[in-house]
């Protein structure tokens, strides 16, 4: 009588050690989506999008294992998660595309090009250090990494009500990593190992979801009825250092894995004057989680878009500074509706202009190394 629960203890306990020295995988690896987005709230975005991801926790095709392979890692927020867009879609899925041209090939002397992406909503510049500390611990060779970081930094001190002596908290590991070796274990059914590889097991599965990001509709309607709207630029500097340092170490972290490194300046939907049709799209910028709570204060957009701008320059000064190839996108990202859903995130046209641009910087010969001149 006492042989199988002896079974399963002796199960659960081997479990328990194997994930206590597994990897760290932002995403679950094999997982496989297919999201259709609310088409009342998101028109302009495809009516279904497939979401894949390969073995080594990346959002992405599988990783060749044979031939010349050029290898891209592109890592941040929300706007390289790119969730509510295709596979092929997302920028770095476009990217990937674009590279396998013949003559692109050719520039990058490979027979393959590869472009993961460990791109997670709501990663600030502080948590996406910690990421890629794990990440890049892995063997392999990373041609080029690819980093767009910042909007979190803003977004998440406002939520917090924008405090002059301290930025938002980073995420804690069991946010960042779908699977990772600190995971905590309980002697109840939702916490035993069993389930986890259960859930892991699952995420192998195609598993639709409809209706997804149907909650954007009511965050737009609830900014629109806020009841306070904040005008007055908030003291920036202790976040903005903030995020310099963690920028400075994420530069450097990567330069010493990869032979290129790219830091894009996060874009943002600019604009002096919105019309009514593209302030109607903007839920971002409350004092609160607008994506779970009832928020009634809120940062203008005068507001974010001075935020937003400082941001900017800071990513410019410390990536030229540290000969990082700094890539400005917002020029290539003018329009409203047809390149954005909202503030920060892109619709298929955006994202695809973005792949363009950064497709052409990649391709662009640089000896830009840490400790050599400016071309």
């Amino acid at each position: 009588m006492l042989v199988v629960p002896l079974l399963v203890l002796a199960a659960e306990l081997g479990l328990r050690r194997w994930y206590h020295r597994d990897r760290y995988f932002v995403w679950q690896p094999h997982t496989r989506l297919m999201i259709r987005p609310d088409p009342v709230t998101h028109p302009q975005l495809e009516p279904l999008v497939r979401w894949q991801v390969n073995a080594e926790g990346e959002r992405g095709s599988p990783a060749p294992r044979s031939g010349r392979v050029y290898r891209i890692l592109a890592a941040g927020g929300s706007a390289v998660e790119c969730f509510l867009l295709d596979q092929s879609t997302q920028w770095p899925g476009r990217l990937e595309l674009l590279l396998q041209r013949p003559e692109c090939l050719r520039a990058v002397g490979a027979d393959r090009v590869h472009c993961g992406s460990i791109g997670r909503s709501s990663v600030g510049s502080e948590s996406l250090d910690l990421m890629l500390t794990h990440v890049l611990a892995q063997p392999g060779k990373i041609d080029a990494i690819i980093l767009m970081v910042g909007a979190t930094d803003v977004l998440a001190w406002l939520e917090i009500g924008a405090p002059s002596d301290r930025p938002a908290s980073p995420r804690p590991v069991s946010e960042l990593f779908d699977r990772h070796p600190e995971v905590q274990f309980r002697w109840s059914p939702h916490g035993l190992a069993l389930t986890h590889l259960a859930r892991h097991l699952l995420a192998r599965r195609t598993v639709p979801t409809n209706g997804a990001a149907r909650w954007m509709g009511r965050a737009r309607a609830m900014r629109g009825r806020a009841t306070t709207m904040i005008d007055l630029l908030p003291p920036s500097t202790t976040m903005l250092n903030h995020f310099e340092r963690n920028l400075t170490s994420l530069i450097q972290r990567c330069q010493a894995r990869a032979d290129r490194v790219l830091v894009i300046g996060q874009p943002w939907f600019d604009r002096d004057h919105y019309s009514a049709e593209e302030e109607a799209l903007l839920w971002n910028g409350g004092v609160g989680k607008a994506y779970k709570d009832e928020v009634t204060v809120y940062y203008s957009n005068r507001i974010i878009r001075a935020l937003m701008t400082e941001l900017h320059e800071r990513t410019r000064k410390v990536s030229t500074g540290l000969r990082a190839e700094f890539v400005d996108v917002m020029s290539g990202l003018t329009g409203g509706p047809p390149v954005y859903i909202d503030h920060f995130h892109f619709t298929p046209d955006g994202s695809a202009r973005v792949a363009a641009l950064v497709e052409r910087q990649l391709l662009q010969p640089t000896d830009l190394r840490p400790g050599t001149d400016r071309p």
